[in-house]
């Protein structure tokens, strides 16, 4: 045996030959851009550019440990030249991914003047990640003021301070 390729330990169980547990990157509930999206975050706006197909923002609230048990309410103002529905993406088990969660559509008006946005997230469970799709193609939005609300309207997240 090389020692240099050895591993030593005083414990009685083989060390793993395996990577270890994958690390979570990021804060918990940090906001990021999906596949065929830019986000430039500045104060109080998030400004997306879409390139293609399919684009939006997720969050992970897995991390949050003051999170309360739903239902939410997910708030925000849009201004954005897509006319059509948009969705809301929703886990509230930690191992399922998105999109394999519940999804609640709402109408996008497609205007230069600001559109508020408000969907009801009906589960009595907490939250595990959120993803909202604005879009279905290319073009660009703005989102002011994005928060997750408690059933009694309190914000429990803001992503757009």
């Amino acid at each position: 045996m090389d020692r240099e390729w050895t591993k030593y330990s005083d414990s009685s169980e083989p060390p793993s030959a395996g990577p270890g547990k994958k690390k979570r990157r990021g804060a918990a509930s940090k906001i990021r851009a999906r596949k065929n999206t830019q986000m430039i975050q500045n104060p109080g706006v998030l400004e997306l550019t879409f390139t293609g197909e399919n684009p939006g923002i997720a969050m992970d609230l897995r991390g949050e440990t003051e999170l309360t048990k739903g239902p939410y309410k997910v708030v925000f103002e849009l201004t954005g030249s897509w006319k059509g529905s948009g969705e809301i993406f929703y886990t509230t088990n930690a191992q399922s991914i998105l999109p394999k969660g519940e999804v609640v559509k709402f109408e996008i008006t497609g205007s230069d003047e600001e559109q508020k946005i408000c969907v009801d997230l009906k589960t009595e469970k907490v939250l595990n990640q959120i993803r909202i799709d604005v879009a279905d193609g290319a073009g660009s939005a703005m989102i002011k003021n994005l928060r997750l609300l408690s059933r009694d309207g309190g914000v429990l997240k803001d992503w757009t301070p």
